[in-house]
């Protein structure tokens, strides 16, 4: 199949970036480990919003308006650690940052170093 890609960031990109803070975390990668890691990473709009029962709540807020004319994007990865065998989520984190339109690729270690920290 080919790459699967979101703008110029392909799959395996961000699967690295999430493998090496992993790996920096002390957590080590077997074929038959009993916790699989699950990872979603989109671009989109600041300040999106989702309809509930509720009326609209805001998923992210807009970062402040910074100096310049640039369009900014909310860049967002979510991990999942889940149990192989139950398909139990052990955990979930994730980090979101919002920046100029640019190249995702560059922020993908960070997010992914964020997203991996142990809960405080």
């Amino acid at each position: 199949m080919p790459p699967f890609s979101i703008g110029e960031t392909r799959r395996a990109d961000v699967a690295d970036a999430v493998r090496d803070a992993l790996h920096a975390a002390g957590y080590r990668e077997a074929q038959d480990a009993p916790t699989r890691v699950e990872i979603g990473f989109a671009i989109r709009p600041p300040g999106v919003t989702v309809a509930g029962a509720g009326g609209a709540t805001i998923v992210s807020p807009p970062a402040p308006r910074a100096i310049g004319l640039c369009r900014r994007q909310a860049y967002v990865l979510i991990l999942a650690m889940i149990d192989r065998a139950s398909g139990t989520v052990l955990r979930r984190s994730g980090a979101i940052t919002a920046r100029c339109v640019g190249k995702e690729a560059t922020l993908l270690p960070a997010l992914a170093r964020a997203a991996v920290s142990p809960r405080r």
